[in-house]
C-alpha cells in the first residue's frame, strides 16, 4: 500500500525561503572567519577560495552541512539546520592568540550585523507604510480597536461560559427545588397504615410503638 502525502504551497515556500537565509547567513559567517584571518596574516582560507560570498566554495568543503541536513530539516522541522567550516593555520593561531581571537569572532560578529540590519529595515518599512505589522493587520472591533484571531476566540469563549453557564446553574437548581417540593407532597398526601406490617422492626408482638394510638383519628377528631 504505498501512501502519499500532499506538501502545501505555503510550507513548501516557507522550506525555501528557510533554506535560502540559512545559506545567506552561513556563507556571510564563514566568509568574515576567512577574512579576518587574511587580515590577521593567515591566507590558508584565502587560497581555498573561502573569502567569498557565493555560497559554492563552503557547498564545496560541506556539501552534507550545507545542502543535505539544511534540506531535509527545512522541509520536516520548518526551519533549516546545517554546519560549515574555514580552514586556518593553526600555527599562525598559536603564534597570535589575538588574531586568532579575532579571527573566532569575526563570524558571530557578522551574524549579528545582519540581525542588525533585517531589524532596521523592518521598522524603517513599518514607518513607511510598506509593511503592516499583524496587530494593524488584524479586523478592528466594535469600539475601533483592533485585535487577533486568538483574542477573538478567547472573548467569545468568556462571552459563552458567563451567558450558558449561570442559565444552567439557575435551572438545574429549580429542577431540584420542584423534586423536592414534588416529594414533600406525595409524603404529606400518603395515607397512614392502621397496622404495621407484620415482621416489622416496631415491636416485636406486632403492636404499634409506644406512644402512638392504636387506631388513627378522623379529620373530625383532628378537628376537636
Amino acid at each position: 500500500m504505498r501512501y502519499c502525502t500532499r506538501v502545501e504551497p505555503e510550507a513548501l515556500i516557507q522550506g525555501l525561503l528557510w533554506f535560502a537565509v540559512f545559506l545567506f547567513s552561513t556563507t556571510v559567517h564563514e566568509a568574515s572567519h576567512a577574512l579576518a584571518a587574511l587580515r590577521g596574516g593567515d591566507p590558508t582560507a584565502y587560497l581555498g577560495g573561502q573569502v567569498s560570498l557565493s555560497p559554492l566554495p563552503h557547498i564545496r568543503r560541506e556539501p552534507i552541512g550545507m545542502l543535505v541536513v539544511p534540506l531535509l530539516t527545512a522541509f520536516t522541522n520548518g526551519w533549516a539546520v546545517g554546519w560549515a567550516s574555514t580552514p586556518y593555520d593553526p600555527v599562525w593561531a598559536s603564534n597570535y592568540p589575538r588574531r586568532a581571537a579575532t579571527m573566532a569572532a569575526a563570524g558571530p560578529a557578522s551574524n549579528l550585523l545582519i540581525a542588525l540590519l533585517a531589524f532596521a529595515a523592518i521598522r524603517g518599512g513599518l514607518l513607511a507604510g510598506l509593511f503592516a505589522s499583524p496587530e494593524r493587520s488584524a479586523p478592528r472591533s466594535r469600539n475601533g480597536s483592533r485585535r487577533s484571531s486568538a483574542h477573538r476566540r478567547a472573548s467569545a469563549g468568556s462571552r459563552a461560559l458567563t451567558v450558558t453557564s449561570p442559565s444552567s446553574a439557575r435551572s438545574s437548581a429549580i429542577d431540584r427545588c420542584r423534586r423536592r417540593s414534588e416529594s414533600a407532597r406525595t409524603l404529606r398526601t400518603r395515607p397512614a397504615s392502621r397496622r404495621p406490617a407484620a415482621g416489622s422492626r416496631g415491636t416485636r408482638t406486632g403492636r404499634p410503638p409506644s406512644g402512638a394510638s392504636r387506631f388513627p383519628r378522623s379529620a373530625s377528631c383532628a378537628r376537636r
